[in-house]
């Protein structure tokens, strides 16, 4: 072999084995660009090996051509703002060679020779810069690099509450709206270190200028009395620059707080629900909590390691659901009642304690119904109150003292200790929420108050309920009308429908489930055959198992027997006596009816 082939060999060995390192570098910058957040803009990180053309009527030995590399500072860019780029470039051959620089966005403000500074354009994209060696045989190479830009946006949040919580700021003024904006909520924006306060429309708006901290998504936030949310937002907007996001706080319990999200950052979770559990560490600061088991009727999840977050996707939307968290050594968080809704995404954030920790804050009571000022609360509506833990239910009203007020007349009843129960009924769901039914309703277009003066309640763990001596609250009945019948499931025409049901009534307010075996003449109809039966009174029970739900406001019927397949069915409601809670009979339903075809087997 020549002296002259043997330094073509070794030229193209160093060729080689340029390549394979460029690579590798090349990959390093690939997975940078994954992560959301820059790199550090001082550090060159990004790598790019060129691709080439040439002219292919060159004799063999003039053919090589150059190799080319660009090294950028970063790879993810604010819009407008500057990185620094710098070429490597060789000829094979051992001759100069002529770099050129372009870009397909933005603006190369600084060129000097192997140097480039490219700035962003002023908006989001991906831009590709490139820089091409040309050798002295007129050959050419070309490296890209991709920078992706991130614009600048305005992110906003509207943060409104349930007007039953006791955190809401709750007015006369707009007493129907269900709910009010919060006012004074603390915000950060923890990418940016940003912190702004709610104004009185409950909006936060944040100008996201991507400068030397760059990010897709950021941690969100929340605290507003003892309601604390964290959440992931977006920073970049699809269209547009503005990211809206909107927020509604429910009522929470001890340590837990609930809130439905919807907007630009949860598209893709509604109907989901998700979990955050943290603990306390040793300097009083919040830190995730892994493996925590998260139990509600809409599954199961287990806490992430790293985050201590649990998602779950959710099927039985559109209704509240109890929710259980358990990690062994740490106290269990029991019957949370918390929404599920289709079109948002619900945030519950937990705080855990170890076993033992003593709890040093008092009980409180988390929300009431019917909310402050309502208007058009029906006769036998309940008084509802929600607490934030589970309470001592043989003893809570050992030790109180409610007056009842008629505003209309100035009419006063002041009730002391047990005797609460002779002018309620009293039903308790989980230990954690207590219904006082009057006895004998409220009368119809009545403004009523409610004021507690004394209530010294406990909760299991034996706590003493917060001192709300001159709580007030004020609602006003509506003018107790006949009931009716608001909508009836499947609906007519429906097909493919379960053969075990149920069939469901809904009404506009309770009925009185004993009014279902009065009067009533249900006939189910097998429309094909024309086989039928009729049922009246408690032979309703013998064709139906019957299911009162949402305080007596929805009627279930679910066959005992499974209805044919792929069969039509009517069902008509001939006579009916059904009455209200105050004693309202229903009219106007005569010869009610539905037509479906079931499913297959």
């Amino acid at each position: 072999m020549t002296g002259k082939n043997i330094g073509i060999w070794l030229v193209l060995l160093f060729c080689v084995s340029s390549c394979f390192v460029f690579t590798g570098c090349s990959d390093v910058g690939a997975n940078k660009r994954a992560n959301p957040v820059a790199s550090e803009t001082d550090s060159e990180t990004s790598v790019s090996t060129g691709s080439s053309s040439t002219d292919t009527t060159k004799s063999p030995e003039n053919s090589l051509l150059p190799v080319v590399n660009i090294y950028a500072s970063q790879n993810i860019v604010g819009a407008g703002n500057e990185i620094n780029l710098r070429a490597e470039a060789i000829d094979p051959a051992g001759a100069p060679v002529t770099l050129t620089w372009d870009s397909s966005e933005g603006i190369l403000v600084n060129v000097s020779g192997s140097t480039a500074v490219w700035q962003a354009p002023g908006h989001s994209s991906s831009s590709v810069v490139s820089c091409t060696a040309t050798d002295v045989r007129g050959g050419k190479t070309t490296a890209n690099v991709e920078i992706e830009v991130i614009g600048n946006s305005t992110y906003k949040l509207n943060i409104l509450a349930d007007r039953r919580s006791l955190n809401a700021s709750v007015s006369a003024e707009n007493t129907e709206n269900t709910y009010v904006p919060v006012a004074g909520a603390r915000v950060t924006l923890k990418a940016f270190n940003n912190v702004a306060v709610s104004d009185k429309n409950g909006d936060v708006v944040f100008d996201v200028t991507q400068t030397d901290t760059i990010a897709t998504y950021s941690d969100i936030e929340v605290s507003f009395k003892e309601w604390d949310i964290t959440y992931n937002a977006k920073l970049v907007s699809v269209s547009g620059s503005v990211v809206k996001d909107y927020l509604i706080f429910s009522p929470g319990y001890s340590n837990v707080s609930v809130a439905l999200a919807s907007g630009d950052s949860f598209d893709l979770k509604k109907g989901m629900l998700e979990v955050s559990t943290t603990e306390k560490n040793t300097v009083g600061a919040l830190e995730p909590l892994s493996e925590v088991t998260v139990n509600c009727s809409a599954g199961q999840s287990i806490s992430s390691r790293d985050s201590g977050t649990a998602v779950i996707s959710c099927s039985s939307v559109g209704t509240n659901t109890s929710l259980n968290l358990r990690k062994t050594g740490y106290s269990d968080i029991d019957n949370c009642k918390v929404p599920l809704s289709q079109n948002y995404l619900t945030l519950v954030s937990a705080e855990m304690t170890r076993n033992g920790n003593f709890l040093d804050h008092e009980a409180t009571i988390s929300w009431i119904s019917p909310y402050n000022y309502k208007s058009n609360v029906a006769v036998m509506d309940p008084f509802t109150i929600g607490f934030g833990q589970a309470m001592d239910t043989t003893s809570a009203f050992d030790s109180i003292n409610l007056m009842v007020q008629n505003k209309n007349t100035n009419e006063l009843i002041s009730v002391d200790g047990d005797k609460i129960k002779e002018l309620f009924d009293i039903k308790w769901d989980s230990n954690t929420t207590v219904y006082l039914y009057p006895k004998n309703g409220y009368k119809a277009n009545t403004r009523y108050s409610l004021i507690l003066n004394n209530w010294s309640a406990k909760t299991v763990d034996g706590r003493f309920l917060k001192n709300y001596v001159g709580t007030y609250y004020e609602f006003k009945t509506d003018d107790d009308p006949a009931p009716q019948i608001l909508a009836f499931e499947p609906v007519n025409g429906a097909t493919n429908v379960n053969r075990n049901g149920p069939f469901t009534i809904y009404f506009d307010r309770s009925i009185d489930e004993n009014s279902l075996y009065e009067n009533t003449e249900l006939e189910v109809v097998a429309v094909d055959s024309g086989l039928s039966i009729t049922l009246t009174g408690s032979s309703i029970r013998t064709f139906f198992s019957v299911i009162w739900r949402n305080d007596n406001t929805e009627l279930q019927l679910v066959p005992r027997r499974t209805l044919s397949p792929r069969t039509s069915y009517q069902i008509r409601l001939k006579k009916c006596s059904f009455k209200s809670l105050s004693g309202k009979a229903i009219s106007g339903i005569e010869n009610f009816w539905t037509q479906f075809t079931t499913g297959g087997i």
